[in-house]
């Protein structure tokens, strides 16, 4: 016979008519009566907290736990899952969550908002909460999510660059993403506006903070960010509508020499790769990234494709420019591609 599920209705109880509670969280604004037992039995860290002789509120009746502001909002429904084993779970809530139950080393909620996350990216996106997420896990180690929150941002970076949740990027992460070559993305001018509406966003954060050294970390940052960017993927006319851009007037001497450099790329100045090798990831700053403009960007529409029969190709023929520089004018490159959505068949060959 298996009465559990009459068990935990008991313990439930036990929380929710607040019966016999021997202990009192008080965390913010909220007294929340608990018993010893339950937290012991759920969390490690309480059991160390209410049973060792070395904590004081071993002792003590009623503990103050210091929380933040966004896990103090949730801490009752954290706290009446180790009661109950339920608990509602939304992108607004996750992170807070996830951090209550990491610091208090609560293993199976952990494992639930983790599986939640890794199932939600796509709709952490559309809330404007995929930056957060993808920074949260990278802070807390958990790999695998990060991996996917990253890639989630990588390979929407137009939609997720120009989201309310962008300015949310850590500087070390956003170098990261700068640095990848797989960015898909509409062209390298969309790479260079996120970077300035990321460095605005900081200038305003240290300037409503009240820092004294502004200008000293702003320039240590538009030097990091700024030295990703792909000035030679641009065209000369994007390049020449930099020169109306807040980073320039600030920065002039930096920016300058790296549009120069870049002007020299596209009219095949002697020198000019060369000269652009000697900056720092110079090799990346002449690798296009995964561009949608029309420029480097073709489509293939499968149409009808569940009545498309097995081993079946579809085949695009397009055109690329020959070099990503100005200077080689309109001369193109022509290419075939076979696709096969449903398989491709090798036939049978003799192994000699």
């Amino acid at each position: 016979m298996d009465n559990s599920s009459e068990v935990v209705t008991k313990i439930a109880g036990l929380y929710a008519e607040r019966l016999m509670s021997d202990v009192l969280l008080v965390v913010g604004k909220q007294e929340l009566p608990a018993h010893r037992l339950i937290l012991c039995a759920s969390s490690e860290v309480f059991q160390v907290m209410l049973m060792s002789q070395n904590w004081t509120e071993s002792a003590e009746k009623k503990i103050v736990l210091k929380e933040s502001p966004a896990c103090a909002n949730v801490f009752e429904v954290f706290l009446k899952y180790l009661y109950t084993g339920k608990i509602q779970v939304d992108y607004a809530n996750v992170i807070p969550i996830l951090q209550l139950a990491d610091k208090y080393n609560v293993k199976d909620l952990l494992r639930v908002g983790l599986d939640f996350m890794s199932r939600n990216v796509a709709l952490a996106a559309r809330k404007n909460q995929v930056v957060s997420w993808y920074q949260f896990t990278t802070n807390c180690g958990y790999t695998d999510l990060a991996k996917a929150c990253l890639n989630y941002i990588k390979w929407n970076f137009t939609v997720v660059s120009a989201s309310i949740d962008w300015p949310h990027l850590e500087l070390d992460s956003l170098l990261s993403i700068l640095q990848s070559s797989d960015l898909v993305t509409q062209g390298e001018m969309t790479v260079f506006r996120a970077v300035e509406s990321w460095l605005a966003a900081r200038r305003k954060e240290m300037e409503e903070g009240g820092e004294e050294n502004t200008e000293i970390h702003m320039e240590r940052f538009t030097i990091q960010a700024v030295e990703h960017v792909r000035f030679p993927m641009m065209s000369p006319s994007q390049l020449a509508d930099l020169l109306l851009s807040p980073l320039t007037t600030d920065y002039m001497l930096f920016m300058m020499g790296r549009m120069q450099s870049a002007m020299a790329y596209h009219r095949n100045t002697p020198e000019a790769v060369k000269n652009i090798l000697k900056y720092k990831h110079g090799d990346r700053l002449l690798t296009p990234r995964l561009y949608t403009e029309d420029k480097f960007c073709c489509s293939l529409t499968v149409d009808y494709f569940p009545q498309l029969p097995v081993y079946h190709s579809r085949s695009l023929l397009f055109s690329s420019q020959e070099s990503t520089a100005d200077f080689s004018g309109e001369s193109q490159v022509d290419w075939m591609v076979d696709l096969y959505p449903k398989g491709v068949w090798f036939q049978r060959c003799l192994k000699i």
